[in-house]
C-alpha cells in the first residue's frame, strides 16, 4: 500500500491521465483513436437503449473519478449506475452497477487483471466488460458475494448485460478495419 490519498489525486493537474490504487499513482496511457471510436459508439448504442427504456439507469462516459475508497480512484471508460446519490460535483462514489473499459496501449494487465480485482471488490460493481477492439472480443464478468461468472464473446455476438438486459449491442456489423493498424 502506498501512501498517497484521494487529496493528493485531486491535487493532479486537470487533464493528468493517472489513477490512483492502493495509494500509489498509476500513470494512464493515452487512447489511440480505435479506443475513442469504440468508446463513442458503446456509450451511444447503450445512451439510446436507456433512453428508450426510461428506467433508473444512468450512463456515463469517462473520464470521470470514480472513488473506490480513500486511497483508491479510477477513471472508468463508462459507468452505468442506478443510484443517483452516489454522484457528487467531481466524481462518482463508491462501484457503479456496470463498469466498461476499452483496451488501450500496452498495458493489458492493467484492464484485465488490476481494474477487475477493483470493480469485483468495490461495493456495488454487479458487473464489469473489458472490451477489447484489437481481438475482437469482450470479457463480461458478473459479480455475485464471493462469486464471479465470465462470459467471452466474439464482436459477432451481442453483448448482452446479466444484471441489466435491456443492455445488449450489437458490435457485429462496425467496420473497424480502417482504425486498428
Amino acid at each position: 500500500m502506498g501512501t498517497r490519498t484521494k487529496e493528493d489525486y485531486y491535487q493532479t493537474p486537470e487533464f493528468a491521465l493517472v489513477e490512483l490504487i492502493d495509494g500509489e499513482f498509476y500513470q494512464r496511457v493515452h487512447p489511440d483513436i480505435t479506443h475513442q471510436d469504440i468508446l463513442g459508439n458503446i456509450a451511444w448504442m447503450i445512451g439510446e437503449l436507456l433512453d428508450r427504456k426510461k428506467g433508473s439507469a444512468h450512463l456515463i462516459m469517462g473520464p470521470l473519478a470514480t472513488e473506490i475508497g480513500e486511497e483508491t480512484i479510477v477513471e472508468p471508460d463508462i459507468i452505468v449506475y442506478t443510484d443517483k446519490e452516489k454522484i457528487c460535483d467531481r466524481c462518482y462514489l463508491g462501484g457503479p452497477d456496470l463498469v466498461i473499459e476499452i483496451v488501450s496501449g500496452d498495458d493489458l494487465f492493467h484492464d484485465y487483471v488490476t481494474k477487475l480485482k477493483i470493480y469485483k471488490d468495490a461495493a456495488g460493481t454487479m458487473e464489469y466488460w473489458v472490451v477489447n477492439p484489437y481481438e475482437r472480443v469482450a470479457l463480461i464478468y458478473t459479480f455475485g458475494g464471493e462469486h464471479c461468472a465470465v462470459r467471452i464473446l466474439g464482436f459477432d455476438m451481442p453483448l448482452t448485460s446479466m444484471i441489466m438486459p435491456e443492455i445488449s449491442i450489437d458490435l457485429s456489423s462496425w467496420n473497424m478495419d480502417y482504425l486498428i493498424k
